[in-house]
Order: structure tokens, then sequence, then C-alpha cells
């Protein structure tokens, strides 16, 4: 039986899924007047996956603006913040502040190494600094996903509302 090139496959995957993203977003404007965006901000160690973007409305009163968490699919080998800004984008500017993050990637990551990013990024969210900079609602804090991103945000909140299904990853539930 031959020996089966699992990173071959997965970079081919890539390939083939960047260029048909590449050409859907061809043209489509990164910034909008209605969105100001914070591009780039760590919430982990690692300098190419641990980053995420916000989203806010331009016209803003001082009032808290309700969340929502985009966390990107792919078959979690796949993606990045900037597949989902036109979306994160087109959600922001109906009046919501939205974080739309990066996590590491299989096969470079062996899980639940993506749900700990996830988890990182609902403890960003939860920051006291973090949420008054951005203005953030916690008491209205959303999940948006598709795919992949879809089941680690279903995952993250079965393990945030079980005490005992969240020992098994060693997390806290955000403040």
């Amino acid at each position: 039986m031959a020996e089966v090139n699992y990173q071959k496959l997965v970079d081919e995957m890539r390939k083939a899924f960047k260029d048909g993203d590449d050409k859907r977003d061809e043209g489509l404007p990164t910034s909008i007047p209605e969105v100001e965006r914070f591009d780039d901000i760590a919430y982990g160690k690692d300098p190419q996956y641990q980053l995420l973007d916000v989203y806010l409305p331009s016209k803003r009163t001082d009032a808290k603006l309700p969340v929502i968490v985009n966390i990107h699919g792919g078959g979690w080998v796949y993606g990045t913040k900037e597949t989902y800004q036109f979306y994160c984008m087109a959600l922001a500017k109906e009046g919501f502040a939205v974080v739309n993050a990066n996590y590491r990637l299989a096969p470079d990551v062996v899980y639940p190494g993506e749900l700990d990013d996830v988890n990182r990024v609902f403890h960003w969210v939860a920051d006291p600094t973090n949420a008054t900079k951005y203005q953030l609602d916690l008491d209205n804090v959303f999940i948006v996903g598709d795919s992949a991103g879809g089941q680690m945000g279903e995952q993250i909140l079965a393990a945030y509302t079980n005490a005992d299904y969240r020992k098994y990853f060693g997390y806290s539930v955000p403040d």
C-alpha cells in the first residue's frame, strides 16, 4: 500500500481553496466608510495565526456594542480572518462590534490546539481593557461560524456551559 503524503494533500487543498476565494473576492473593497477596522491584534504568542481583527460601525455613540465573534471555516486546515472580512464588515455596518480571528491550523497544530485558540479569543474579548477600548457589550456576545468554525463554536459553548466537559480541556469560563 502506498504511503499518503498528507502535507501535500493539505497544501493542494489550501491552494485550490485560496484560488477560489481570491477569484470570488476579486475587486471587493477591504475598507468601507461605514466601518472602522483594527487589524492584526495579537491574542496569543503565535505571530502568524493568533491574530484577530475588530470591526466597529464608524458612526457610533458611547454606548456599548453587541459583539459577534466569527470563527472561520476551512476543515481545520484552511482559512483566515481575511477570507471572512467582507462578511464581518457587513455585520459591523449593521451596528455590531465584530471580532474576526485566525486560529492555528492542522496539521501544524493537533486537536485541541484550534479550540484552545478559540478559547483564547473569548478571553481576549472578555478582558476589561479590550471590552472598554472597543465598546464591547459583554452581556450580548454571539458566535457565528461555518463548517469547522461552526463546530468549534458549538464545542466551546458546550465546554463553557458544562463543567464536567470543560475540565477535560482545562478551560475557565470568561467573565
